[in-house]
């Protein structure tokens, strides 16, 4: 990762220098950690691989942002769904720092693979109805559209695998990927690194 990250650990402490950028230093120190966590591409970033909306959830519960009962609660709804304009300034100022063509085709080509089956399982005659009313014209429309995209699915996830396995190649092997930068957990193959993340943070 571009910076340094272990549990428990405030995060300018571990990265002091970060206080030389203007949009890292206008965050505190979760607000930091989410930020790592939510635009990190390299290798060793555990939610590196989860779709956008998942990973901002994860992010945000592993920075320390509390729930709300079943849900999270007002601040790290604000942060996940992107309206924090501290955060999103950090996140972009970091993506613009760690800039690397070929992560950021394949973070295209999963958001846009993720929009894609979005479009496709979502209610196309509640969409068209009003009333009680369907727009048959409309609905023909979408599925026909539904159905091209969906032709072009397949080939576009090809695609994406056939980059993702072009940057692993180039990635180090390293059997203590399950220790998250630098903090210790100890492996169970039953158990999803952020599971062993969320059990570490809720020590």
């Amino acid at each position: 990762m571009l910076f340094k990250l272990i549990n428990g650990k405030d995060f300018f402490e571990l990265n002091p220098g970060a206080r030389a950028i203007e949009e890292f230093n206008a965050c505190t120190s979760r607000q930091m950690w989410f930020v790592a966590l939510t635009a990190d591409v390299d290798w060793d970033n555990p939610l590196r691989t989860l779709p956008e909306e998942e990973r901002r959830h994860h992010a945000a519960m592993t920075a320390g942002y509390k729930m709300e009962g079943n849900r999270p609660d007002r601040n790290a709804r604000e942060i996940i769904s992107g309206k924090s304009k501290t955060a999103e300034a950090a996140i972009r100022k970091y993506l613009e720092i760690q800039y690397d063509e070929e992560n950021a085709n394949l973070a295209a080509m999963n958001r846009q693979i993720q929009e894609v089956r979005e479009i496709l399982t979502f209610d196309k005659v509640k969409a068209c109805t009003e009333g009680n009313v369907v727009d048959l014209e409309r609905v023909t429309k979408l599925a026909q559209d539904a159905v091209k995209l969906g032709t072009n699915l397949a080939a576009l996830i090809e695609q994406r695998d056939a980059l993702r396995a072009r940057i692993t190649s180039r990635e180090p092997s390293v059997p203590e990927l399950a220790t998250f930068a630098g903090a210790s957990f100890e492996s169970d193959p039953n158990t999803s690194l952020v599971d062993q993340l969320m059990s570490k943070k809720n020590d």
